[in-house]
């Protein structure tokens, strides 16, 4: 039930509703975030380490913030420092119910975590809660080492990598999307890519777009599951990473995401903004339409099927 509990705080954040404000990040850039949401620069919290190496992430150069709803903030920020979380309302029911169900002696360990993982998600919507952003940002990378990332990348020069041609990198694209593959599976968590795209904006700057299925095994019975979108950009001679998962509610969750980084990818106007949504939309159709086909293929569809599963998707 811990681990419950504990998968539940860790992995919630931006709400789906409510307006939104313009917001200038530690004065190094900018956010477009719903009202009543807020932010927390991890290196603020004495405890972080104790989640992950942190350390590691800031001699890289990078910052690392979380975004999400004031009050989810203040209750994160309570647990990472060793605070009472459980007088939480919500927080305080789910217990109650996680107690009750664990007490009855005809229910086997499956059933308990199954029932576990659905009654988390109805606890997340009860508080309008989707999921959560983190953001990585280097203000300067001019001397970054891309192999602090990953040995793979231990070769790439900085100045190379921005002068490549829109092809260039999409051949680039296809050499990363199977070392991906077999990298981001990460003890019980797991990020299987849908999309990815490798290219370069209106304005010229490189960005990297991605789409996937995440997955945090609980343990060897039940799995929490959601949606995944990747945004990688270099800009001014800055890095910037967001990485948003949902949980519940995810049909917005493309819209929100855009929404958010608006100001970095596109401090000028909509209509770059609005060409990455696009863009991201685009390679999930593309997505949906090879799996129909891999269905199709297989025989668990007709061909009738097939058709008419793929005129709704293309409509």
């Amino acid at each position: 039930m811990k681990n419950i509990i504990n998968i539940l705080l860790l992995l919630i954040a931006l709400t789906a509703n409510s307006n939104a404000k313009i917001i200038n990040v530690d004065d190094q850039f900018k956010l477009d975030l719903p009202l009543k949401h807020t932010y927390l620069n991890l290196e603020r919290i004495e405890t972080v380490n104790e989640l992950f190496d942190y350390e590691s992430i800031k001699s890289s150069g990078f910052k690392v913030y979380i975004v999400g709803d004031e009050k989810l903030m203040d209750l994160l920020q309570t647990y990472i420092e060793g605070g009472d979380i459980t007088k939480n309302y919500h927080i305080k029911n789910f217990i109650k119910k996680a107690e009750r169900k664990a007490s009855n002696s005809n229910l086997n360990e499956k059933s308990f975590f199954n029932w576990g993982i659905k009654e988390m998600k109805k606890t997340l919507k009860k508080m309008d809660i989707s999921g959560f952003t983190f953001v990585l940002y280097n203000k300067d990378i001019s001397s970054f080492d891309f192999s602090d990332l990953d040995e793979y990348f231990k070769d790439i020069d900085i100045n190379e990598l921005t002068s490549l041609t829109k092809q260039e990198l999409k051949d680039f694209e296809k050499e990363l999307k199977p070392y991906l593959k077999n990298i981001l599976p990460v003890g019980p968590y797991s990020i299987k890519i849908n999309t990815l795209k490798l290219s370069k904006s209106n304005n010229d700057h490189i960005y990297l777009s991605a789409t996937a299925k995440i997955s945090y095994a609980i343990n060897e019975f039940a799995s929490l599951k959601g949606d995944g979108i990747i945004y990688i950009t270099i800009k001014d001679n800055s890095f910037y990473i967001f990485y948003e998962e949902c949980l519940v509610n995810c049909k917005t969750l493309k819209k929100r995401f855009q929404k958010l980084i608006k100001p970095v990818v596109d401090q000028s106007s909509i209509k770059n903004s609005q060409l990455i949504i696009n863009e991201i939309n685009r390679d999930d159709i593309v997505s949906q339409i090879e799996q129909l086909n891999n269905l199709y293929k297989s025989g668990v569809l007709t061909k009738e099927e097939f058709e008419k599963a793929k005129k709704r998707i293309l409509n």
